[in-house]
C-alpha cells in the first residue's frame, strides 16, 4: 500500500512539474509575440497558459495590453478588470500605459475606469 501511496505521489508531482513548464512556455512564448507585435498569436499562447493557471496578476495584465493592441476590447477590458482584481500594477500605470490607448478612447471608460478603482 505504501508504494502505491509514494507512486501516485510522483506521479502528482510530476504532473504539477510539468502544468508549471507548460505554463512559463505559454507565458515566455506569447511575451516573444508581443515583442514581435503578434499580438493576436501573443494573446492565444496567453489563454493556453491561463488554461493551466490564472491567478498571475503581472501575465494577466500582459494578456490585457495584447488584447487591446489586437482590437479585442471587450476582451482586454475583462482581462484588465480580472489583472486588478489580483493585485496589478497601480492605477496610475493602467492611465499611463501607450498599450490600452485603444481602451482609453472608449465611449465607457470613464466607467471602466471607475470600477477598476474599486
Amino acid at each position: 500500500m505504501r508504494k502505491v501511496f509514494l507512486t501516485s505521489l510522483i506521479f502528482v508531482v510530476m504532473i504539477q512539474f510539468s502544468n508549471a513548464q507548460s505554463y512559463y512556455h505559454f507565458i515566455n512564448e506569447g511575451y516573444r509575440d508581443y515583442q514581435k507585435k503578434d499580438y493576436e498569436n501573443a494573446l492565444k499562447l496567453y489563454d493556453h497558459a491561463f488554461e493551466i493557471s490564472y491567478n498571475n496578476p503581472n501575465d494577466i495584465y500582459n494578456a490585457a495590453c495584447c488584447a487591446a493592441l489586437s482590437g479585442q476590447t471587450e476582451k482586454a477590458v475583462r482581462l484588465l478588470k480580472d489583472a486588478m482584481m489580483n493585485g496589478s500594477p497601480d492605477i496610475k500605470h493602467v492611465q499611463e500605459d501607450s498599450d490600452l490607448i485603444s481602451l482609453r478612447v472608449l465611449n465607457d471608460w470613464e466607467k471602466v475606469y471607475t470600477d477598476l478603482l474599486t
